[in-house]
């Protein structure tokens, strides 16, 4: 019971547990201000810390097998050749954007036509996943295997078309591709996409 000799005395409920929430609140907003920081720095200073640089290399090493390192992770990432190109071509003077868009031109339908046997030969596979009653293994593995060759035969084709496009570009414009390409390689952002 809280009477006046209790309270002369600190001796009351309620101050108590007023400042032990107080330690709490500012306990976790201390915490969340560091890992605030933390990010700001990362991500400025653009050098990981050490032990997310382990980090990353123990998951490129599980992945590869080989300890790769993180590089050879982001060098795989799917589109990075067409986004570098992109960024390629808003940095080239128009004049040579012109001289170059045919060649993309000339590669755009046989690419379409790809990626729309990809699309199929995807709904051709799920059509079997959902069937009731399932699909024999005989007929899911031609649907996957169909599946892989139209995907294969679709990036044959994209590669076909940077073939053709790297070819066309003059000494110091490769070196620019390439200096696009390792700069998104390096680049760290503060949230990935998965």
């Amino acid at each position: 019971m809280s009477t006046p000799e209790n309270r002369e005395r600190g001796q009351g409920g309620g101050s108590r547990w007023l400042l032990l929430a107080f330690i709490v609140s500012l306990s976790v907003n201390m915490l969340i201000l560091g890992a605030i920081g933390a990010m700001i720095y990362v991500h400025r200073s653009g050098a990981l810390p050490a032990w997310m640089q382990r980090m990353h290399a123990q998951q490129a090493q599980r992945l590869h097998g080989q300890g790769r390192g993180v590089a050879a992770l982001k060098l795989a990432r799917p589109g990075l050749l067409l986004a570098s190109l992109r960024q390629l071509m808003r940095t080239l003077p128009e004049q040579r954007r012109a001289q170059l868009r045919p060649i993309l031109k000339r590669h755009r339908q046989d690419i379409a036509a790809a990626h729309a046997r990809v699309a199929q030969a995807r709904q051709e596979v799920l059509r079997l996943l959902r069937r009731q009653p399932p699909a024999d293994d005989a007929a899911m593995r031609q649907a996957w295997e169909r599946l892989r060759a139209a995907e294969m035969q679709a990036r044959g084709r994209v590669l076909v078309m940077f073939d053709d496009f790297t070819r066309a570009l003059t000494p110091a414009e490769r070196a620019r591709f390439a200096r696009i390409v390792w700069k998104k390689v390096k680049a760290r952002r503060l949230f990935r996409r998965f």
